[in-house]
């Protein structure tokens, strides 16, 4: 634990940004209401955010001999919120969405943003990850990350026609195209990919890989991209499948940020 503690501070001291909130009392599900939370900015002063939420459960409805059943699917929370700055903060408000649904066991969509604005500023927070099966046709992955000046888009799919290959394209530094060689779940989510990146006019052999890891009982995936030639760019991601407790870190040749709920 300790060295965990030192690895996470020596990290806050490199990131160009970061956002830590606290929740004391967190909403029940089917209800809505007010609540209260601390947040800390890049760990330099303390506000607190007021916010109405609306917690939903998310359902379809079948209609089999005259009878109505509804199956959940899954949850939607959305938050309207003020940010009240206590020490060394900025006023701001905005909205956060966050969604988990399954959709006919062909789509499975977990998706948060958080959208702020600030005096003669604003920023955008963005964790998007679709799982997709479409029998006979592909499956795969699709993840958008977005944290600050971090943008990472990468599809991967298995596709059954023509040919039964794996294929994943992206953009983040620049777009890249790559073959996944190694797969390490059922959506080649986490993968080990060769292949090639075309950044600032210049084409350049990269690798990405991504592997799982369950620590303290939250499904991270812990990933990173290598563009090697005249120029060395990379680019580092953590994220928590789990938006019970949202956690984004991101890291390139820019600079880095760091996202927490808890």
């Amino acid at each position: 634990m300790k060295k965990l503690i030192i690895f996470f501070f020596v990290l806050f001291s490199i990131v160009s940004f970061s956002y830590i909130s606290y929740e004391p009392i967190k909403p029940d599900i089917d209800s809505k209401g007010l609540s209260i939370s601390a947040f800390t900015s890049n760990f330099d002063g303390v506000g607190i955010e007021l916010s109405y939420y609306d917690y939903n459960s998310l359902f379809i409805e079948n209609t089999i001999f005259n009878r109505t059943i509804r199956l959940k699917t899954g949850e939607s929370l959305f938050k309207a919120f003020v940010d009240i700055p206590i020490y060394n903060e900025k006023f701001s408000l905005g909205y956060e969405y966050k969604i988990e649904n399954q959709l006919f066991g062909v789509v499975n969509i977990k998706n948060l943003q958080r959208i702020e604005v600030q005096q003669n500023n604003y920023s955008i927070h963005n964790l998007s990850l679709a799982e997709f099966n479409i029998p006979t046709y592909a499956l795969g992955n699709l993840i958008f990350l977005k944290l600050n000046d971090f943008n990472y888009f990468k599809l991967t799919s298995l596709l059954y026609r023509p040919l039964q290959i794996p294929i994943s394209i992206g953009y983040s530094n620049g777009f890249h195209i790559d073959i996944p060689l190694v797969n390490f779940d059922n959506y080649y989510l986490d993968s080990l990919d060769i292949g090639i990146s075309y950044i600032e006019e210049n084409f350049y052999p990269n690798i990405t890989f991504s592997f799982p890891a369950n620590i303290f009982e939250q499904n991270l995936h812990i990933g990173a991209r290598f563009a090697v030639g005249q120029d060395i760019f990379y680019e580092f991601y953590v994220f928590n499948k789990n938006l019970q407790f949202p956690l984004l870190v991101t890291l390139n040749n820019k600079g880095g940020g760091i996202f927490i709920e808890f």
